[in-house]
């Protein structure tokens, strides 16, 4: 074939002899049902051979050699692994590019495409693809084994941001403890040491914390197996309503509004990234103080998101996208005076939460939506205690609170993950995580105004992942 010249075939051909195609010239096949075609002899492709006909499983046989330095069009379904083959009885030179179209109608889940059969021997640069074939979550690239080329599937660049959208999104999704939301304000609003029931205890309180933290996570068992190091602040005004207050105990309504940012810096062998989330949210809690030192503490919370995603190699991946978190949480403990001034406090938590967001068209191809983003957690925690009271020559009274606590939190949802083209890109948990935190509260009058800080040191137990957290945080409240 030359001087420009086109065939156009139907699902069939045989030709007994040589096929020689030029620069020029394109040998087409164009029936609607997979075809095969034959060539008893060689074939020098130096223009187009297409089995490109939007049908997969064409088939073309050599039983010659193939040589050519053209370009080798085909129809692949990455989802079922199938594909239009090249047959070569004898050997297989030149450089041909191949051109490979998916068909794809479903979820495309990895794995080897054979494209080319080669049963005598093939030079190693004898097929090529111009670049890497992207498709959803995988990069397909082609790979010569022994008798063939295949296309080969390896985890796309952007599969590590994808499978830590949800985490870091979780970072500002936590539930909060209730001894540092309220700092152990039922046992220190009262005037003059006064307890439950007394006059001039049921009073408001403001209160404004600011929240730093640093978490660093090598996670070994995921599917990109990533290591990310996330950074993030939060600012929350707090107003504590106690509604009832009698010898039965104290009933307070604490309503809370919040806004926060998290960055986290992703490294993978697959590719960088980085995800950056700012938040803004609500919570209200309803906690039940006693006499007797147990209280029970009920809270809910709903957080906004707004998250921008960014691979090294491929640029932006999602700009602005919104999500939505909630957050029930159950904590139940028993103060129990040891002495005058030194307490303990057994705790147990139970959390639930859930994370969603907005779906959207991976610059790789498919829909990246949530698949499964809630969490359950249990936590059992003991808070150590010891305080000191003093009234100073002015007459105001002070009191000076340090405190230890140790928290055990067990995942009950061992993951979470996110779909990227109908394919569940899973973020596993530490099943145990261990806590170790110490903090102070300084009451400078202690009906008025107060100061506290904490730090919290956390680390993955189970050897699941290396995986570890600072937080800090630090508080004002007033009680009018």
């Amino acid at each position: 074939m030359s001087n420009s010249s086109t065939v156009n075939l139907g699902s069939t051909f045989a030709l007994s002899g040589d096929l020689a195609i030029d620069s020029s010239s394109q040998f087409l096949a164009r029936g609607s049902s997979a075809g095969l075609l034959s060539v008893t002899g060689a074939i020098d492709n130096d223009g187009l051979v297409s089995l490109a006909d939007g049908v997969v499983g064409d088939v073309l046989t050599a039983t010659g050699d193939y040589t050519g330095t053209g370009v080798l069009a085909l129809d692949t379904d990455l989802a079922t692994g199938s594909a239009d083959t090249l047959s070569i009885s004898g050997d297989a030179t030149g450089r041909t590019r191949l051109s490979i179209t998916d068909r794809s109608t479903s979820a495309i889940k990895g794995g080897r495409v054979r494209l080319i059969e080669v049963t005598g021997t093939t030079a190693a640069d004898a097929f090529y693809l111009s670049q890497p074939l992207m498709s959803g979550l995988y990069l397909y690239d082609l790979q010569a084994l022994a008798n063939g080329w295949y296309l080969t599937a390896s985890l796309s660049p952007v599969a590590p941001v994808y499978e830590n959208y949800l985490h870091t999104l979780g970072l500002l999704n936590s539930e909060h403890r209730r001894d540092p939301r309220l700092g152990s304000r039922q046992f220190d609003d009262c005037p003059d040491g006064a307890r439950f029931g007394a006059e001039g205890c049921v009073r408001q309180a403001l209160r404004i914390t600011t929240e730093g933290a640093s978490e660093k996570r090598d996670a070994s068992g995921a599917m990109a197996q990533s290591a990310t190091d996330s950074r993030s602040w939060m600012l929350r005004g707090t107003i504590d309503i106690p509604v009832i207050d009698d010898q039965r105990g104290r009933l307070s309504l604490v309503g809370e509004a919040f806004v926060g940012k998290v960055s986290t810096v992703i490294e993978a062998e697959e590719g960088n990234g980085s995800i950056v989330s700012k938040a803004h949210g609500a919570s209200l809690t309803a906690t039940w103080d006693t006499p007797s030192g147990f209280y029970a503490d009920l809270q809910g919370r709903l957080a906004w998101f707004d998250s921008d995603l960014h691979s090294s190699s491929m640029g932006s991946l999602a700009e602005g996208n919104d999500g939505l978190g909630g957050v029930l949480s159950l904590e139940v403990g028993q103060r129990l005076s040891i002495a005058d001034d030194f307490t303990l406090t057994p705790q147990a938590q139970l959390t639930y939460s859930t994370l969603s967001f907005d779906s959207f068209a991976s610059e790789a191809g498919g829909i990246v939506a949530v698949d499964d983003g809630r969490r359950l957690a249990a936590r059992m925690g003991l808070h150590v205690e010891r305080a000191h009271d003093w009234t100073t020559p002015s007459g105001t009274n002070r009191r000076i609170s340090i405190y230890g606590i140790v928290n055990l939190t067990r995942e009950l949802i061992g993951e979470t993950s996110v779909l990227v083209g109908g394919v569940p890109v899973v973020d596993p948990r530490a099943p145990w995580v261990g806590e170790l935190g110490l903090g102070g509260v300084l009451h400078a009058n202690v009906d008025g105004f107060a100061l506290g800080s904490d730090v919290m040191l956390a680390s993955d137990l189970s050897g699941h992942s290396s995986s570890h957290s600072l937080k800090g945080s630090f508080w004002m409240r007033k009680v009018f």
